[in-house]
């Protein structure tokens, strides 16, 4: 079987099981057997689960085997949580049932030094001896959303979506996919590689790239041993969708911490730059930016330039988005004059008449959205940046005690002005969707994050990004713009063969 083919299998089998053995579970919550047992009961795995513990005849409700050659089913994927010295013979007993994709939580191995680098070597060599390829070890484990699958050391309950990601890190993966969750960025595949003894950060990505159901990849990279070979991968994955990178260790402090958790060799951070660039890939800054961008570029529309339109009720937050906008080198275009007169018939005298658009505190929303097609549908704007489209916090101002008792309002009152408010904001969201669609141009949000349920669950449905600040919000606009840029070049160049 060519190596590929190979590979392919082992994922597939480490991303859709259709049954697990977990050895090293146990009834104990206070050890990562238990945890792992947990997170997979309680995030309702659709397969067959077989712990496996040569001392208790239970774990959690379940059945336990003493060995997992005492499974009677078959088994598509063991994942082993126990101490280091006892792995290869676990791997010894996978292979005889027939289990060729093991996952390793256990830790104990080249990330402590040369004697671990000792064990985890000779674990390699049983491994391939047996037939069987390793996650891991060291993994924090994975993420399947197709198969309802937590195997991880951290209690997490990740949002399913189309983003599948690679970690070099077990604890930042974990995280993000709890930030994920807040942000509505949904997961499809996460896993956590460890020391990489067999399987690399390499094969996921280009197991991801040929997914059709991932729609953006999100790398945390702190070292690659075969930096040629990666950004070959990369890069073609990057020519089908977008590839989101936060590079770790890019100081000599850094370096030397990458070294301590997991073994790594980091490498001379200008090369790594240069060839992200060249590749296609989006370098994210700070943890920050890593989940923003892959969001944003997993779910909007490509622009066909870096020319930016502004909205805002108020011309402050229009100057301070326009700065941002000429600081990330975004332009800020001037309006042409039919879209200028479009906007004369609909807004005040005193309007700003240029870019940024300023509503003058106009509050209704059909002004608002049809100021926004009107600026979409500028052939010089190629992605919007709408400030303030939702409504406020109605129903937590108007229920203060003093406020109720000077209007005289009543509970039934402040409940009929937030369903209007609630309304009022839907009736945007929907048509920023509708104009996206439409139009094909990015929209990004910039204001209060909503606390009704009804606008959480369209903006995770739609996929639309709202952000806190403008600065945040222009950052996705740029990361946006420059996926675009490479793709035209791409397209360019291959058209150029033609």
């Amino acid at each position: 079987m060519a190596k590929s083919e190979d590979t392919r299998q082992t994922l597939d089998a480490l991303f859709h099981p259709r049954s697990i053995a977990l050895i090293g579970a146990t009834n104990n919550l206070g050890k990562w057997g238990g945890i792992i047992m947990a997170n997979a009961i309680g995030n309702g795995f659709k397969g067959k689960l077989f712990p496996v513990n040569s001392r208790d005849e239970q774990i959690m409700g379940i059945r336990a085997y003493r060995k997992v050659t005492e499974i009677p089913d078959p088994v598509d994927l063991a994942c082993i949580v126990t101490p280091a010295e006892t792995v290869p013979a676990l791997v010894l007993d996978c292979a005889r049932k027939q289990i060729r994709t093991v996952l390793v939580i256990s830790s104990n191995f080249a990330e402590t030094g040369p004697e671990g680098q000792k064990r985890q070597d000779a674990l390699l060599s049983v491994a391939r001896d047996a037939g069987v390829r390793l996650v891991g070890p060291n993994s924090m484990g994975i993420f399947s959303s197709t198969r309802s699958l937590v195997l991880l050391m951290a209690l997490v309950e990740p949002l399913k979506g189309d983003i599948s990601f690679v970690s070099q890190s077990g604890n930042i993966g974990g995280q993000m996919l709890e930030w994920g969750k807040r942000l509505k960025a949904g997961f499809r595949h996460f896993v956590s590689s460890g020391n990489e003894a067999d399987l690399s950060c390499r094969d996921y990505v280009e197991y991801f790239g040929r997914d059709d159901r991932c729609r953006a990849v999100m790398i945390y990279l702190e070292s690659l041993k075969h930096p040629g070979g990666w950004m070959e991968t990369a890069r073609e994955v990057a020519r089908r969708k977008p590839v989101v990178v936060f590079k770790g260790g890019k100081t000599e402090a850094g370096q030397k911490a990458a070294r301590s958790h997991s073994g790594a060799l980091a490498g001379v951070v200008p090369i790594f730059d240069a060839s992200f660039r060249q590749a296609g890939l989006i370098q994210a800054r700070t943890t920050e930016a890593f989940i923003d961008c892959a969001r944003s570029l997993s779910r909007l529309p490509l622009p066909s330039g870096n020319r930016v339109g502004i909205i805002t009720r108020g011309g402050g937050w229009g100057v301070v988005t326009t700065d941002a906008c000429e600081e990330m080198g975004l332009e800020v275009p001037a309006l042409q004059p039919k879209t200028l007169e479009a906007l004369d018939r609909i807004l005040p005298p005193y309007w700003s008449r240029g870019n940024p658009v300023d509503l003058v505190a106009a509050t209704d929303i059909r002004i608002y959205l049809d100021c926004m097609e009107i600026l979409m549908k500028d052939p010089s704007v190629d992605g919007v940046i709408a400030l303030s489209a939702l409504p406020g916090r109605v129903m937590s101002f108007l229920s203060r005690p003093a406020l109720k008792e000077r209007l005289g309002l009543d509970d039934a009152r402040v409940r009929a002005y937030e369903a209007s408010a609630e309304k009022a904001g839907r009736e945007v969201l929907e048509g920023i969707v509708h104009l996206m669609r439409t139009l094909g141009k990015p929209v990004v949000l910039v204001g209060m994050y909503p606390t009704s349920g009804a606008f959480e669950t369209l903006i995770e449905k739609e996929g639309l990004n709202l952000y806190p600040t403008p600065e945040r919000a222009v950052r996705v606009m740029a990361r946006l713009m420059e996926y675009g840029r490479y793709r035209r070049r791409l397209e360019a160049r291959e058209a150029a063969w033609i």
